[in-house]
Order: structure tokens, then sequence, then C-alpha cells
């Protein structure tokens, strides 16, 4: 983006950037984008008071606005409205985190002229017995100039499922500000506060749940497993952030009552504190759906030093070192969980310690921030540079991008 100096600018829009990542990631690519000389502004529908005043220090500027789908206007309303005031920011480089809103959004910024990323959070429909559902996501993904997939399972995945995509797939791979996770950062009064306020016993084990908890995921056999569990001084705390499928808590509910885990359940907001209720957990239980991309809780929990249990899927022993940080059990085998269970909550203090070293060093060696706003960056810069020349001449045009849940 040596470019970028003669006057390219930067717009990331984003429906809840706090959704799809943490604040110091986009606190990063917002600060390296004005480095490159960079304009940066960013577009939300919800953004939290305290990143956008991170993002407004590190000289972006936030632009609150309807989200496709929202209010009364049609999609082709929409389409030509965005078109226009990305065209009048001179936006060169529209980059869309998620699918939502993702064909508004991708059409406006192709009829504005810009180049289009498009990160999905779905590879593909819950089933690919969909077939209409699979149809509107190809549409979607031709809409993009580059598709962004955080592993090589992920790309492997994508260009089965949409062999047309291929050859515009690339990997970033997923980072975190891992020096906001040491322990000396996160740990006492941060971890305190949350025993006080959610009444845990800071004597027992916590097995960390994430969502969001839906129908797909996190299964109801995982649950069921850890009440055949023997051991019985932990407590599971079931976090999600925004996504939370109320109904299906019911149905939840109606389970933990039945296995008798009600008692030891604790409900807890991921979002509010992430960093310090993954350093509350001894270990944390991460099971997505099988069509959604969500690298991250993989990589939050080695860094507090906190080992994972997850499924035996193709792509996930990129996230973790199976047997030393972390341990993969066959889908729906309750046994082979339940027994993991158990090891994992037995362990001794100096092993516990042995693992959350390993733990926080591979964490700190696989998913720097640096690494993978550098492999963004140079997609980014590739984008530009086919960009014909005149177009990067005049006013500051923009780096877009845009986050979706």
């Amino acid at each position: 983006m040596a470019e970028a100096r003669e006057g390219l600018g930067a717009v990331l829009a984003a429906r809840d950037p706090a959704a799809f990542g943490e604040d110091g990631s986009w606190l990063a690519l917002v600060q390296a984008l004005r480095e490159e000389g960079a304009q940066v502004e960013v577009w939300a529908a919800d953004i939290r008071p305290a990143l956008a005043r991170l993002l407004e220090r590190a000289g972006s500027r936030i632009e609150r606005l309807d989200w496709p789908g929202d209010g009364p206007f049609s999609q082709v309303f929409r389409v030509r409205r965005l078109a226009a005031r990305l065209q009048a920011a001179r936006v060169t480089l529209f980059h869309l985190f998620g699918c939502s809103g993702g064909a508004t959004l991708l059409a406006a910024a192709r009829r504005a002229g810009s180049r289009t990323v498009l990160a999905p959070d779905r590879l593909s429909p819950p089933s690919p017995r969909h077939r209409r559902h699979l149809t509107a996501l190809g549409r979607l993904f031709a809409l993009a100039d580059a598709l962004e997939v955080p592993s090589e399972a992920a790309r492997d995945r994508l260009s089965a499922l949409f062999p047309e995509c291929a050859a515009r797939i690339r990997i970033v791979p997923p980072g975190l500000d891992i020096a906001t996770r040491a322990p000396e950062r996160v740990g006492g009064l941060r971890i305190a506060a949350l025993i006080e306020r959610f009444q845990l016993d800071s004597g027992r084990r916590h097995v960390l749940v994430c969502g969001p908890f839906s129908r797909e995921g996190p299964p109801l056999w995982a649950l069921r497993a850890m009440a055949t569990c023997q051991r019985g001084d932990f407590d599971l705390l079931l976090c999600s952030g925004n996504a939370t499928d109320r109904a299906f808590l019911v149905e939840l509910q109606a389970l933990l009552r039945a296995t008798g885990l009600e008692a030891r359940v604790r409900f807890l907001p991921l979002d509010e504190d992430r960093a310090a209720t993954f350093a509350l957990a001894d270990l944390v239980l991460h099971l997505p759906p099988p069509d959604v991309v969500d690298p991250l809780p993989f990589i939050e929990a080695q860094a507090a030093g906190v080992p994972v249990v997850t499924e035996a899927r193709r792509g996930f022993e990129e996230f973790l070192l199976p047997g030393v940080t972390g341990w993969l059990v066959p889908r729906g085998d309750r046994e082979a969980l339940a027994a993991v269970f158990a090891t994992a909550l037995s362990l001794d203090p100096a092993a516990r310690d042995r693992i959350a070293a390993r733990c926080r060093q591979f964490a700190r060696e696989a998913f720097s921030l640096a690494r993978s706003l550098r492999a963004r960056l140079q997609l980014y810069r590739s984008l530009v540079a086919a960009l014909p020349h005149g177009s990067r001449t005049g006013e500051p045009a923009g780096f877009a991008g845009s986050v979706g849940q």
C-alpha cells in the first residue's frame, strides 16, 4: 500500500465490531492503516462506547448507520444510497467481516467501483441439503474480489463447496494481542469482580462453555457428557455473545434440570470482560457449529493459559496442539468427552502450570496480532495494486471493512 501515502483512505464499516473480534485487534488494524497514510472511518449500526472512543483516539471517525435489512427501505434503494456514500468518500477497498447484510453491502461497494473482500463467518449453510441457502451464499461470495479465511482447512472446505471461488480465497491467520492476556494484566481485581458479581465459588473448578447457544451448538450431547463426570467440584460457565437462541435456552434449562447440572450453571455475558472470563476458567469447551468459522475462543483460552476441549474436526488441529494445549474428542462420544473432563479437572497444580505455560507459548508463536496484520495488509496491497492508476489519485480513497454477525 505504498500508494496509500499518495491519498488512499480507509473506511471500516461494522454492524458490531466487538461481535467479530476483540477491541485490541480493531484498534491495531486502524492504527496500521493510519500508519500507511490512510484516512479511516468506522461505520457501525451498534458499537460499544468504549471501543468507539478507542478507535476515535486512533484517528478514525465513527458513523452510525442503519444496517441492511433494518427499516422500510428497499434493497435497491439501500444499494444506491450506500454506493453514493462510498463514491463520495472515494472508497477503494471494502472489507466485509461476516455475511450479515452482505449482498447489499458488497453490491453497493461494487457499484461504487471498490475492491471487495469478504471474511465469511459461515462457510456453508447449516446443512448442504439446504440448496437454496447454498445458492444464496454462492451469489454472495461471487460479489467478493477476495475471500478471507483463517486456515487451510477452511480454504479447502470453501473450495470444495464453491469451486468457482477457489482462485480468490486467501488465508489470513487469526491474531490476538497476546500481551493484553498476560496474568499480571488480567488477574487479581478483574477476576475477583467476576467471581463476586456472578456469585462463583473460587474454591471450585470452572468449565467455560462458549456459545452462542442454539440448536446448532454447543450440542446437548456435550452437556449430557458433563453430567456423567464423576467429579462434583466443578461449575459450568455458559458464556455467549449477543447471538443466543432464546427459545433454545428453555430447552437447555430443562436439560440442565433433568441431568442435575442446574445448580452448577452460571450464565455469563462473554463480551463484558472476555480476557478475565477466559482467565477465570480451568478448562474451555468450544464446539462451534460445523458451518461456523470462530477460531477466536481457541486462541483466547490458550492465551490465558487455559486448555481447550473440542471436536476432532478437520482443521481444529491448526488452532491447538492436541494432547498438549487441549484435547480433541469424536463428535457425539459422551464417554470420551467425560474422560477428558475427568483428566483435565484432576491435574495437580504443577501439571496445570506446565500446560498453562505451553498454552501461552503456542498462542504467542502461532497467533500473534502482528502476523495477522501483516497478512491482511498484504491482501489489501495486492488488491489496491490491481486498480487502474487513475483511481489512486486525487482526494483520499478508502479501504472499507464491514463486520456482520
